[in-house]
């Protein structure tokens, strides 16, 4: 399911300045920018998104190309790329721009999870009473809620994201490819009811010996805070000396 055009593969590939690495394709834009999709996920005249790619690294001179032309960045698509909203007079601009690589479609394509993709792909009906969430692009969210309920979507729940609005729905069995198609969408992926994994956390924390125990030496995790630092610590900090355990 995951489509390429690329001659390059694993590590040449992922470091070179002129693939995109979407979640359903990879592509070298220096060879070119076609792939063998499907003509009904493809996106139409007004597509709403583009990947935008830049010559090399990511600087302000090529953000500012995107602001002359008024695309709005939305997020980073690996490598040297912006997910863009823009027009498609906007997106021809940029294209011709001296420090523009490639501009191409968003297509519905790239949007769908690979749990479902292959079900768009042979427009098969999803199974019954399935739940997706489907994250649109920014913007206002009752707009991009009235164009999901007319796809026939029933709207369970929702929520902001950093990168857009996220809905949990209730599609129609054969509303998936028309999801994907619509301009206000980003991503679709199956939503998965959410457990508690304590069975698990609570061996590994030493608060039981197994996932059945109540409790082990009278430990039950109340009180008990646990941060990840991505950035770092300083472990000279009192308040941190001898506090501090690395993995």
């Amino acid at each position: 399911w995951r489509l390429s055009n690329a001659a390059k593969q694993g590590e040449e590939l992922f470091r070179s300045d002129t693939a995109l690495l979407l979640r359903n394709a990879h592509l070298d834009t220096a060879v070119g920018t076609q792939l063998a999709i499907t003509a009904h996920l493809r996106a139409g005249e007004r597509p709403g998104s583009y990947v935008a790619q830049a010559r090399g690294a990511l600087d302000n001179a090529f953000r500012e190309q995107l602001r002359a032309v008024g695309a709005t960045v939305v997020s980073y698509i690996p490598n040297n790329a912006y997910l863009v909203q823009a027009t498609p007079e906007a997106a021809r601009r940029l294209a011709a721009m001296p420090r523009t690589q490639s501009v191409v479609p968003f297509e519905p394509y790239y949007k769908i999870s690979p749990e479902v993709i292959l079900a768009a792909v042979h427009q098969r009906p999803l199974p019954a009473g399935m739940l997706l969430n489907v994250i649109t692009l920014p913007g206002e969210p009752l707009v991009s809620a009235r164009e999901l309920t007319k796809l026939g979507a029933e709207i369970v729940s929702d929520q902001p994201s950093p990168f857009g609005h996220l809905f949990t729905v209730r599609p129609e069995a054969n509303s998936l490819v028309a999801l994907a198609a619509s301009p206000v969408v980003q991503e679709i992926e199956v939503s998965h009811r959410r457990v508690l994994l304590t069975d698990l956390a609570r061996p590994r924390m030493g608060i039981a010996t197994n996932s059945f125990a109540p409790n082990y030496l009278g430990l039950n995790g109340n009180n008990v805070l646990v941060t990840v630092a991505g950035s770092g610590v300083e472990t000279t900090h009192p308040a941190l000396v001898g506090r501090v355990v690395v993995n």
